[in-house]
């Protein structure tokens, strides 16, 4: 789960930085353009800065903040613009100016219009989303499709309902959208009376199962300070360590009076607003490599380590790199990312994992199911560079791209892959998920794995023990 909440800051790729040609930029004040992502940011000369969502068709304010925000993430590299969000470099060039439509404020009626917002949405997807190819997927079928749909009945629930088509359509396993509330109360009162009645059983979330898997596993916990994170003994000589998500490890500070008076996801969200995502993911991986350093001293004389991320929808990429971190002794480049930029993609850059100078490099198992997603998922892909990682279980999701998050002129909030992530090799593991060494057939269902799980706990460890003895 790589989606966070609150407006991604600033990003993009760009075209080569070391023309001898280009003129060496000594200033950030000015007009800057994103390398894929459909970013604009403009830097005055007090440093304030606004950033703008920009498509064929709009220019929408994104966010209004200063470049101190940034630290050092932000610099100048010769003609370039560089800023640093997590193990992500996004990458500006100069623009001579700004975009015309970015000085206009758009009136209600429009920012409301159902067509208008179609048409940002569909610019958005054909501009930023990466796998058309690989899903297969005819965009201006679609598009002339829905167009026609949304032109014929123009209403937001027209328009919901061709937002649900094409994120079904485009097969996209970071795409969602949340619209507005008057939106979803007027969906319940339609479905309300076409509903039939079932025997469907109530859904397990994956922080629940995982819960009960770790108790029923450990012979002796050992887990303090984290409700995320748990370790101990899994049996004689073979440590545990179960990670839920790779975000949550930092204490943002958020007050209770805060939160009384604006409820938990929007003090959430406004003291996030106030840190800033650079800032906020760095905390994070901080949080990680704490309880890390607790768990790694208490489990370092075991004969190997089990490290379960079967549960483990996603969170930060840095977080990943950080717990991996704990098991590498020499720093080592595990990926390259690039984004959809133009007809092709961004110049890449490399994700290096750190080394650890007290890395624990005997044995370690790595369990994924089809519900390891996300930053996990980049976990167990930098982990086939690491020579004493078996990977077992089944093939992870298959969405390692970021999300990149947009705003709809009328509220509605969106996200789709626009990333490209390859191994070194430049193998895509995007829909097929990365692969394991050693097979253990994990149904592909979520609730019908979790529920295989937790009704036959023993016969799950038991089935991992077994693969594991089978190694020694």
């Amino acid at each position: 789960m790589r989606k966070i909440l609150g407006s991604i800051v600033v990003l993009a790729l760009c075209f080569s930085s070391c023309s001898k040609n280009k003129k060496k930029e000594t200033t950030m004040v000015g007009t800057w353009q994103s390398l894929g992502n459909s970013w604009i940011l403009d830097i005055s000369k007090d440093s304030s800065y606004t950033e703008y969502d920009i498509t064929r068709v709009s220019c929408l304010v994104a966010r209004n903040s200063h470049i101190n925000e940034f630290g050092d993430r932000l610099y100048l590299q010769n003609d370039t613009l560089k800023l640093l969000r997590g193990a992500i470099e996004y990458r500006f060039v100069r623009s001579e100016f700004l975009p015309e439509a970015c000085g206009q404020s758009l009136d209600e009626e429009t920012a409301k219009d159902p067509i208008f917002n179609y048409e940002v949405f569909a610019s958005t997807i054909k501009d930023n989303y990466a796998f058309f190819e690989l899903n297969n997927v005819n965009w201006d079928s679609l598009y002339s499709t829905h167009k026609k749909q949304i032109t014929a009945s123009p209403s937001d629930i027209t328009l919901y309902r061709v937002m649900e088509e094409t994120f079904e359509a485009i097969n996209d396993n970071h795409g969602s959208f949340e619209a507005s509330d008057s939106v979803y109360e007027q969906l319940e009162a339609i479905e309300v009376g076409n509903e039939e009645k079932t025997d469907a059983l109530p859904e397990i979330g994956d922080f629940q199962v995982a819960g009960v898997v770790a108790k029923n596993h450990l012979e002796n916990e050992m887990t303090r300070e984290s409700p995320i994170l748990q370790w101990g003994e899994f049996t004689e000589g073979i440590g545990y360590i179960q990670v839920k998500a790779m975000f949550l490890y930092t204490d943002l500070g958020i007050s209770k009076d805060l939160i009384k008076t604006l409820g938990w996801e929007a003090a959430w969200q406004k003291t996030f607003n106030e840190i800033g995502e650079g800032k906020y993911i760095e905390k994070e991986r901080e949080g990680m490599g704490r309880v890390m350093k607790m768990a790694m001293n208490d489990l370092k004389n075991m004969d190997a380590i089990i490290l379960d991320l079967r549960f483990n929808g996603g969170g930060q990429d840095l977080v990943s790199l950080e717990l991996l971190s704990w098991f590498n002794d020499t720093p080592r480049v595990i990926a390259h990312e690039s984004v959809i930029y133009k007809d092709g993609e961004s110049p890449k850059w490399d994700i290096v994992l750190p080394a650890n100078e007290n890395a624990f490099t005997k044995p370690i198992y790595l369990l994924t199911s089809q519900q390891t997603g996300s930053a996990a998922e980049v976990c167990a892909m930098a982990s086939m560079a690491l020579p004493n990682v078996t990977r077992i279980g089944t093939p992870t999701m298959g969405a390692l791209s970021t999300a990149l998050e947009k705003k709809l002129p009328n509220g509605w909030d969106f996200a789709i892959s626009n990333e490209y992530y390859k191994t070194p090799e430049g193998k895509i593991y995007e829909n097929n998920g990365v692969p394991v060494d050693i097979d253990i057939p994990y149904p592909a269902d979520r609730q019908t794995f979790f529920r295989s799980v937790l009704d036959n706990l023993e016969s799950d460890k038991q089935s991992i023990l077994k693969v594991i003895r089978r190694l020694e």
